[in-house]
């Protein structure tokens, strides 16, 4: 007999050991499963729940919930023992496969016009995220979250109205709100500080209604309005994307953050000029700021209840719409240095007339004997004021017989080609550079060398030079060349003397030299660099004797051409 109850208490033992060895198993096997309809799992134990409401009792302080398809709310759930002072973030399918259901099915019309509609599910909630889903709610007022913490909503959709999000704060991230038809998407109702980050509004008409009244006199209000897109009606009763009503802030204000790139399709506001933002009542108490660059605010010298004021014109909907007018007054010379002028602009949507003092400069060119280019005139070529820091895009190479275009000539170590483009910014002579041969085009450093991606691009079309280098600074530093010289002189013997100063073959004296002893530097560098044809020959005349061949020494050098020689010359010392 007690054989045979240690074999059954043995056998007991036994069962019991493997279903211990098998749970763990169950458990893994259960967390790695789908889940399907309905269900929640704490992300932090990895247990899947049959209900949302199991989830938020049992995960922890700071935890993940994820929800399977189907749709989800917490509605008339008591946040005690659930919800309060946690930071739960929900993570859905898609906002195809899961939603969430803020407040009722179908709000109750005997609650209509107050917050007992709204959802007390998150009451004293630290932090709720809902992540990739659909949250519904209705079109009454006063649908929302009541007195969660904080709120963030990423990458989801909202259907509906809502009034209530986070106490200290809401965010909204890549967000879509679909808003009832002629109503808007939502009011800043309860939160101090409401970010909207790359969200989209479909609307008709009534999109953002900047206002509260259960925070109204209490602290300032900030918006945040980056990089959003607005899909609503246009016309005389559509509402711009952010429709302000300061009436009852107090000593307090709105401050209304506007940046990044918008693209906003709304009513205007004729008084604002703007789609993004305007008014219902209007006492002064907002500041708009677009890019940090205040915009609207109170009118200066007055307390509010008073009308704000428009501060600039430019980022209003006028001119980027192309509804400013010009009217641009005559140059006058100022100290021989610049030009000004004064040009009135008016707003064909706001009225707005605004005179400025513009600031130019003269731009004129000198042909050096040459004509202008084929299709061209003297108009082309005529001097004329052009607005400070414009960039124009210069006249085309002159022609002149027997002679090749080589670049202008900005004075000042400024050389630019043909059609190339420079900002005003000075008054700028540019007299052309003819050689009876074409402009030579040093080769394109080859790989990274030391400059890494950042190489000197030249381009040629036919026998001119139509682009230049590009940071020429850097370029020079990378090369190590120790100055830009800017004629043939300083280029040989710059040459010269990086190559230890090195003595010619030949003892010839160049005739447009000096001859005495102070210019022999000059005479061995010129004709050592002839001799190594680091420097082009410009005797064209073969009827000279060798005695008579020239160096031009004041003869002006391109960047290009000093850069073409360098290199050359370095490979000389290597290869010596």
């Amino acid at each position: 007999m007690k054989q045979k109850k240690h074999n059954r208490f043995l056998a007991a033992f036994l069962a019991v050991a493997m279903m211990l060895q098998v749970l763990p198993m169950m458990a893994f096997a259960a967390e790695d499963m789908p889940l399907t309809k309905g269900q929640a799992k704490v992300v932090s134990t990895g247990i899947v729940y049959g209900t949302v409401l199991e989830a938020v009792t049992n995960a922890g302080t700071v935890d993940t919930i994820e929800l399977g398809e189907g749709n989800y709310t917490l509605y008339k759930v008591d946040s005690t023992g659930t919800t309060k002072g946690k930071d739960l973030t929900f993570v859905g399918q898609g906002t195809e496969k899961t939603s969430w259901t803020i407040g009722g099915e179908v709000p109750n019309p005997d609650y209509y016009g107050t917050e007992y509609n709204g959802d007390y599910s998150f009451d004293s909630a630290d932090k709720v995220t809902f992540k990739n889903m659909t949250l519904r709610s209705g079109s009454a007022n006063y649908l929302g979250f009541i007195r969660a913490n904080k709120t963030v909503v990423e990458d989801c959709v909202i259907n509906g109205k809502t009034f209530y999000w986070g106490y200290t704060s809401a965010e909204f991230k890549n967000t879509t709100f679909n808003a009832p038809n002629g109503d808007y998407a939502l009011w800043t109702y309860s939160s101090p500080i409401m970010t909207f980050d790359g969200c989209t509004f479909n609307a008709s008409g009534r999109v953002i209604n900047v206002y509260t009244d259960y925070s109204a006199g209490k602290h300032d209000i900030t918006v945040n309005f980056e990089n959003c897109t607005v899909n609503s009606s246009e016309g005389f009763l559509a509402k711009p994307a952010l429709k302000i009503d300061d009436s009852n802030m107090g000593n307090y204000k709105y401050i209304i953050n506007i940046s990044g790139n918008n693209t906003v399709k709304a009513g205007l506001d004729y008084r604002t000029c703007s789609r993004v933002f305007g008014y219902g009542t209007d006492t002064g108490r907002t500041e708009v700021y677009v890019d940090g660059n205040p915009v609207w605010g109170k009118k200066e010298g007055t307390t509010p209840p008073t009308k704000g004021e428009l501060k600039t014109h430019e980022y209003s909907a006028g001119k980027a719409e192309g509804k400013v007018t010009s009217v641009e007054g005559d140059w006058h010379e100022k100290d021989d240095d610049h030009y000004e002028r004064e040009v009135t602009t008016t707003c064909g949507y706001c009225g707005r007339t605004t005179t400025i003092t513009e600031k130019g400069y003269k731009l004129e060119y000198d042909l050096n004997g040459g004509e202008p280019a084929e299709g061209a005139d003297d108009e082309t070529y005529k001097e004329k004021i052009v607005p400070e820091n414009e960039k124009v895009e210069l006249a085309p190479a002159p022609t002149k017989e027997g002679y090749f275009f080589h670049y202008w000539d900005g004075a000042e170590g400024n050389f630019y080609g043909d059609s190339a483009t420079i900002k005003m910014t000075a008054n700028t002579k540019l007299t052309a550079q003819w050689g009876e041969e074409p402009p030579e085009v040093p080769d394109t450093p080859e790989g990274p060398g030391c400059c890494g991606e950042v190489t000197a691009v030249i381009i040629a079309a036919g026998t001119t030079v139509v682009g230049y280098y590009a940071g020429t600074e850097l370029l020079r530093n990378c090369y190590g060349l120790p100055y830009w010289p800017r004629n043939r002189s300083e280029l040989a013997l710059m040459l010269w003397e990086d190559a230890d100063r090195p003595m010619p073959e030949s003892t010839l004296l160049y005739p447009d030299i000096g001859q005495e002893e102070k210019d022999m530097d000059l005479q061995h560098a010129a004709r050592w660099a002839m001799e190594n044809e680091l420097i082009p020959d410009l005797n064209w005349d073969d009827s000279r004797t060798e005695e008579e061949m020239k160096f031009y020494p004041t003869y002006a050098v391109s960047r290009a051409r000093a850069l073409y020689a360098w290199r050359k010359a370095q490979k000389l010392k290597q290869d010596a």
